[in-house]
């Protein structure tokens, strides 16, 4: 008999469909989206994607619980205490001995609210005493549970995974560089400091007289200080917000991809990018640095994250020799992180 799954999530993800596919063929599961796509996600080009059957969404309070009271003999998978519903939904569990598990990111930083401390204390209690588990999406969300003092032996990795094209599109954008000689060097996210834009935008200048050529492409969250700024560049191109297939399509045509944040969770992006064969450049503060992004593997990882050092990195990738290594790695590298992979990791820690 399949085991019963509820996998809680705030809103469907494109980045989800291949795993959440993949374990409904394995295991009974229902997928329970409580917030639904907002603004800032449309804003990037997310799409509204129709729901499969062992979806819904529940967007109210008093509908999650309901939920959580109906699948009470299922596992429930609750991705941290970051919104009112989830924690309330990890004390139901625990105060029901509703089996739960804890699936998150590693945080930014440690709050220096004294409530919101008191309820991260909360929390790992519950996880301790309650939990069958926690999942760190990588190794930096595993250390981060540790340092929060969440109990090491219930602490286990369970990234996110990409599938792994058979085949590709790459006609589903137009050519976006114009020197086919020259290394074609890609950036999509949001145009924030968080990313790390001013770094990259600063290393393209200084990179005007090297045959390199840079598209950039995502929302502006900067009141269209850095898209002037990169239309100033000689070298570079503002695409403004594509779909998830578009950017697909435009990563196939480049050399490498770059993403010097200074935070992230994790970085699909960079995830996409391995699956597609493409190197990447990226920070240690990417949740994938280490693991998707292997250096000197199939990328190069920053560890000061500076403009100088960006610029050294992509001098290397001039070299077709460097990039073709590089390039070579990428879809190996992304195999150990397939949908069939995670579920496994899923499901282990369970005994399911």
């Amino acid at each position: 008999m399949k085991s019963d799954l509820t996998i809680w999530m705030n809103m469907k993800s494109h980045h989800q469909v291949g795993f959440l596919d993949e374990l409904s063929q394995c295991y009974e599961i229902n997928v329970v989206y409580y917030s639904g796509i907002d603004d800032r996600r449309v804003n990037q080009g997310w799409l509204e994607i129709e729901l499969e059957k062992y979806e819904v969404e529940v967007i109210s309070y008093w509908g999650t619980i309901k939920h959580l009271l109906k699948h009470k003999n299922s596992i429930h998978v609750i991705p941290s205490y970051g919104s009112v519903k989830t924690l309330v939904l990890s004390i139901l569990s625990s105060a029901l001995r509703i089996k739960w598990c804890h699936w998150s990111e590693a945080e930014r930083h440690s709050s220096k609210n004294f409530l919101k401390r008191i309820v991260k204390w909360g929390y790992v209690w519950l996880i301790n005493r309650f939990s069958l588990c926690a999942y760190g999406v990588g190794k930096k969300a595993c250390d981060n549970f540790v340092d929060w003092g969440v109990d090491e032996k219930k602490v286990y990795c369970l990234t996110y995974s990409k599938v792994v094209p058979s085949t590709f599109d790459s006609e589903l954008a137009p050519a976006a560089y114009i020197k086919t000689n020259f290394l074609k060097v890609i950036f999509v996210g949001e145009l924030c400091l968080r990313k790390g834009i001013d770094i990259l935008c600063e290393a393209a200048r200084e990179l005007e007289e090297d045959d390199v050529e840079f598209i950039f492409i995502g929302n502006d969250s900067t009141s269209g200080e850095v898209p002037s700024k990169i239309r100033s560049l000689t070298n570079s191109k503002y695409l403004g917000v594509r779909t998830p297939k578009v950017v697909e399509s435009y990563m196939l045509q480049a050399d490498v991809l770059v993403m010097p944040s200074r935070f992230d969770g994790w970085g699909m992006v960079s995830h996409e990018a391995v699956a597609l064969g493409v190197p990447v450049i990226c920070s240690d503060q990417s949740g994938v640095a280490g693991e998707i992004v292997r250096h000197e593997v199939n990328g190069i990882i920053l560890n000061e994250n500076t403009t100088g050092e960006l610029v050294s990195a992509l001098r290397r990738f001039k070299c077709q020799t460097f990039r073709n290594k590089m390039k070579s790695e990428c879809v190996e590298v992304a195999g150990m992180y397939t949908p069939k992979k995670n579920v496994e990791r899923l499901c282990k820690p369970l005994k399911i």
